[in-house]
This record gives C-alpha cells, structure tokens and sequence, in this order.
C-alpha cells in the first residue's frame, strides 16, 4: 500500500479557518472603535480639567488674582479650529495669559468626535460672599 503524504492543510482547511477569522473580526471590530473612541474623549476631558486647574492655580497669584474680573472667559482653542497658530488657551487679560502660558503645553489637539473642532470655554465669577472667583465649565460637544 501506497502512503500518501499529507503535509500541509488542505483549501476547504484554510477557507474554514478564514470564515472564522473574518467572523470574529466583523464581532470585534466595532468594539474595539467604541474603545478607541471613549479613550480619545477621556484623553480630550482630561486636558480640559488640566487647564480648568491651571487657571485655579493661576488665581492663586495676587497680580493675576487683581486682574481678573467677574465673568472673565477663558477659550482652549482646538488647534485643529480656525483659530490654528494662536495661543492654545486665551482670556483677554495679560496678566492671566501670561501665567497659564507658563503652565500649558504649546497645543492642545482634541483627537475625539465629541469635542474635535470645537473651542471650548471657561467662565471665572466671582463669589462676592465668599470674597473668591468660582469657575463654569462650558464644554461644547461637536455636532454629528
């Protein structure tokens, strides 16, 4: 008797194996989109809460504190908006621009479709009870 010598997998073999393969990517896939999407908008909120300190630690120095007046906006511009090439984060008073230019990076790039094109804004009150400035967080979602 003849041995036959089968090494290797045979067509119908691998066809099966990738049927299975694009099976699981076709399950897989659009999870793994939704995941990357979620970091990107965790990644774009964290850098919002970096500058939102950085304008509370800002406030904590006398000459910007004296500054400052009630209803002062800050803009994070997204460096991928119009306003590309000026500084990342502005208030229209020097004092404060100064100081949040010492402590925020150079860009700030929102990277998810949530908050992408947008400019997002902060609003400085002052608490004249409290004799101390409260920040609102206006934080502008893009539209689909």
């Amino acid at each position: 008797m003849k041995k036959m010598n089968n090494k290797g997998f045979s067509l119908v073999e691998l066809i099966i194996v990738i049927a299975i393969m694009a099976v699981l990517m076709g399950v897989l896939a659009p999870q793994l989109l939704k995941y990357v999407e979620d970091s990107r908008v965790q990644s774009d909120e964290t850098a919002m809460g970096e500058v939102e300190n950085a304008v509370k630690i800002a406030l904590a120095v006398e000459e910007v504190y004296n500054a400052v007046n009630d209803g002062t906006v800050v803009t994070i511009h997204d460096d991928d908006s119009a306003t590309k090439g000026t500084p990342s984060v502005t208030s229209g008073v020097t004092a404060l621009d100064e100081e949040l230019a010492k402590t925020l990076p150079d860009g700030i790039n929102f990277t998810s479709k949530q908050y992408n094109g947008n400019d997002q804004t902060i609003t400085i009150n002052f608490d004249s009870t409290m004799g101390t400035f409260k920040l609102t967080t206006s934080w502008t979602t893009a539209t689909p």
